[in-house]
C-alpha cells in the first residue's frame, strides 16, 4: 500500500514538474522599416522581465524578427540606429510586428 501511495505522489510531482518547465510560452518581436515596409536586421531589443527585474539583450535576425519563450510579460526597448527609439510591451505569447520611423 505504502509503495502504491509512493508511485501515486512520484506521478503527481512528476506532472507539476513537467507543467512548470513548459509554462513559458513562444512570443516574437518584428522590427521593420515604417515606409518601406522591409525588416530591419540587427536591431537591438532589451526586454526587461516585470516579475523578476531582470533584462535580456537581442539582435534581430535577417529577417528582423527574435523569437523567445516567455513566462511573464515584458518591458520592450527597440533601437536602431538612425531610427525612433519604441518602447512596448510584449506579453506572453504575443506575435508583435514594431514599425520604426528612420529618425532626423
Amino acid at each position: 500500500m505504502s509503495q502504491l501511495l509512493g508511485r501515486l505522489l512520484g506521478c503527481c510531482l512528476f506532472g507539476l514538474l513537467s507543467i512548470t518547465l513548459n509554462s513559458q510560452t513562444s512570443s516574437s518581436i518584428k522590427v521593420i522599416d515604417a515606409q518601406e515596409q522591409t525588416p530591419l536586421l540587427g536591431a537591438h531589443i532589451s526586454l526587461k522581465d516585470l516579475s523578476n527585474n531582470q533584462t535580456e539583450h537581442f539582435m534581430t535576425n535577417m529577417h528582423g524578427a527574435i523569437l523567445v519563450n516567455l513566462s511573464s510579460p515584458q518591458i520592450a526597448d527597440i533601437r536602431y540606429v538612425g531610427y525612433e527609439t519604441i518602447i512596448d510591451t510584449l506579453e506572453v505569447g504575443e506575435q508583435k510586428i514594431i514599425e520604426l520611423a528612420q529618425g532626423i
